[in-house]
């Protein structure tokens, strides 16, 4: 028998055409069977059986397998040496680890402690105190520490815990201040859910997961720096600054697993609580960004449309039609502030605003007397309307082109839907029957509404902008300018910026003085916290303008001596403001006509009190009070922020975080 192999077992490349004899001596095979005539002729076996031999290789690639072949001893020996060198760093490392977890007592629970707060509230911390390979980004998560009498700590070399949270008997507190101030008025989170979803944290850990630990953090931040700091004990001044930044941080560090969170409404809830949180701050920048991809991810749930109601029980589609409202009010305010496009466009809304008397009375405000109620969620709906028609009819780049008649009808219809709103509201929440009657947080609540109102006044009659002709006359000093501005009797000039100016319609200015005159007096009644100052500054001294403007044309109406106070004392928070924020050369020109219309008013209302006979007394600054002299020292707060005048001692930290800065109207 032959051992030839047949040619179609044989590849293409593989296929053979001489026997392994005739190949071997390089002659010409006839490939007869079974025996070729040369096997025939040698007296041999025909087999085909052999492999082709392998093909010599180029001399570059036999000389590169060369060098190859007489470096590797001194690269494997290299690699061998660093190998080692990392074993023994990390043998180092874990016996640091375990020195320093034996030092420590024995791990029971938890626990942190609000007396000192000297590491801020950033989460991008280092350790300095050891030589490690191991680097941890500033998205990581900042770990508890389980025995430091300090908050927040440096991060521990092993989490024990992916997502740490302090003990739920630390953290019940802040959370009970959450929802008695501050979720009644935002309905966020539902009370009954979220404590379930708390509880079960701490029960059992196999659920959890980083949107309910980015909640809980959203809600910590939000409690931190809500009204009536001083419920919170041992929370006040600085270390809840630095420990709202904390936990704010940690909610970041997750936002991008969120973002297309639709299944429930976790994801949604912790974006808007960001942005509320951001809009609170110095500044509102990265709420701006964050509120369009809450916006759009509200809009994946179809939370602006009934289509899927059907899907849903009624508890769950009033807690998704909340959300959504809440989320439109975010939209416009921060459009028409920062004076861009808001997101979502009224003309695709197909749900009903919440009901004006919900079943749960969230979102309702009450006097004390429970004699009167107002639907403070409900009317910050319809004041966000009015918001978003401003930016769209006389602000946006489709206004820029319209002839200053269409400007002007634009102008009176905005006028009547602001009348038609501040008279739905109940006389008890009248701007001029406010008082501490209704409660201190609900003062608060109301303080904010009512800039926003002050707001949407300034920004439909351009009043306050640094190129309108109002503006030009008072720097200009002419009482009799100022005065036609105010009753609509001036001349316009041909210039594109009094293209955009308007005339103020009969009784306009007088409800402009009326409603700054009341946001500057609600205000003074407040607890000045960071929340107040940032989200009311901007209209705050656009009212205080107006206040003086007005004394320059009437210095001896029958509220003088009261604008006076007011005036003075916003002087005193603009010029505390400015140490505040990290740029405040930008407002210097704002500063120079603060000072100018000062220097007016305090001459005009001289002279007036001269022409009456009574004594020259520079009211204004006689007025300048104190914010430092009220009692526990309200900006305590300020001191967290970074690189700012310290006004408590004692009490500053470089480490903490500003969340940023509002600027102010320009």
């Amino acid at each position: 028998m032959t051992a030839r192999v047949d040619n179609h077992a044989l590849g293409r490349s593989g296929r053979r055409k001489a026997c392994d004899l005739c190949f071997t001596k390089k002659i010409k095979c006839d490939m007869l069977q079974p025996t070729c005539s040369n096997c025939i002729l040698y007296k041999a076996e025909c087999t085909t059986g052999k492999g082709r031999r392998k093909p010599n290789p180029p001399a570059r690639v036999r000389a590169a397998a060369a060098i190859q072949h007489h470096q590797q001893p001194q690269y494997t020996t290299a690699n061998t040496d660093k190998t080692e060198d990392r074993l023994a760093r990390i043998e180092k490392q874990l016996e640091q680890l375990i020195a320093l977890q034996s030092s420590r007592p024995p791990h029971t629970t938890g626990s942190w402690s609000s007396s000192q707060c000297e590491q801020g509230g950033d989460s991008a911390m280092t350790l300095s105190n050891a030589d490690f390979d191991v680097a941890f980004p500033s998205r990581d998560p900042v770990v508890f520490d389980s025995a430091s009498t300090k908050f927040p700590v440096a991060m521990d070399l092993a989490p024990r815990d992916e997502l740490p949270l302090p003990p739920q008997a630390d953290i019940m507190p802040i959370v009970d201040h959450y929802f008695d101030t501050y979720a009644y008025i935002m309905p966020l989170f539902d009370q009954k859910s979220f404590m379930a979803m708390l509880y079960q944290w701490y029960t059992d850990p196999s659920t959890r997961n980083k949107a309910s630990w980015a909640a809980i953090q959203v809600v910590l931040a939000i409690a931190l720096r809500t009204p009536i700091p001083e419920l919170l004990n041992g929370c006040g001044g600085s270390d809840r600054h630095h420990r709202a930044n904390f936990f704010l941080k940690n909610a970041q560090s997750v936002v991008s697993d969120l973002v297309t969170r639709d299944k429930d409404l976790l994801g949604l809830q912790v974006l808007l609580g960001i942005v509320m949180l951001f809009q609170n701050s110095s500044d509102t920048s990265p709420a701006s960004v964050i509120i369009g991809t809450a916006i759009r991810l509200a809009h994946r749930m179809r939370l602006h449309s009934r289509d899927h109601a059907e899907l849903f029980s009624p508890d769950e589609n009033l807690q998704r039609q909340r959300l959504f409202w809440i989320a439109y009010v975010l939209d416009k305010d921060i459009s028409l502030r920062i004076q861009v496009p808001s997101v979502q466009l009224d003309s695709d809304i197909d749900i009903d605003v919440p009901p004006a008397k919900p079943a749960d009375d969230v979102g309702v405000l009450w006097t004390r007397d429970r004699q009167t109620c107002f639907n403070h969620h409900r009317s910050m709906i319809h004041l966000a309307q009015i918001q978003g028609r401003v930016y769209d009819w006389l602000h946006s780049n489709s206004s820029a082109k319209m002839s200053r008649q269409s400007r002007q009808q634009r102008v009176q219809q905005l006028d009547r839907m602001i009348t038609h709103w501040y008279s739905t509201i109940p006389a008890a929440f009248n701007l001029e029957n406010l008082d501490a009657s209704i409660g201190e947080c609900a003062l608060i609540h109301m303080a904010k509404m009512y800039h926003v109102y002050l707001l949407i006044l300034v920004m439909t009659y351009g009043i306050y902008n640094q190129d309108s002709n109002w503006v030009q006359a008072i720097r200009s000093g002419d009482r009799n300018a100022i005065r036609n501005l105010v009753l609509g009797t001036e001349r316009y000039d041909s210039g594109a910026a009094s293209q955009k100016q308007v005339r103020l319609l009969p009784g306009s200015w007088h409800k402009v003085v009326q409603v700054s005159r009341g946001c500057l007096r609600l205000f003074d009644m407040c607890i000045p916290t960071e929340c107040l100052i940032w989200q009311c500054s901007c209209p705050h001294f656009s009212g205080m303008m107006v206040l003086l403007a007005n004394l320059l044309i009437e210095p001896t109406h029958a509220d003088a001596v009261s604008d006076e106070i007011l005036s003075a004392r916003a002087i005193q928070l603009f010029d505390k403001v400015l140490e505040l924020i990290p740029d405040p050369e930008h407002y210097t020109d704002i500063r120079v006509i603060i000072e100018e219309l000062y220097n007016r008013a305090v001459l005009v209302i001289n002279e007036a009190k001269s022409q009456g006979g009574d004594d020259q007394v520079d009211v204004l600054e006689a007025n300048l009070l104190s914010y430092e002299t009220l009692d526990g020292d309200p900006w305590s707060w300020a001191a967290a922020l970074p690189g700012r005048t310290d006004f408590s001692a004692g009490t500053r930290d470089g480490d903490g975080d500003s969340l940023g800065v509002l600027p102010l109207c320009r």
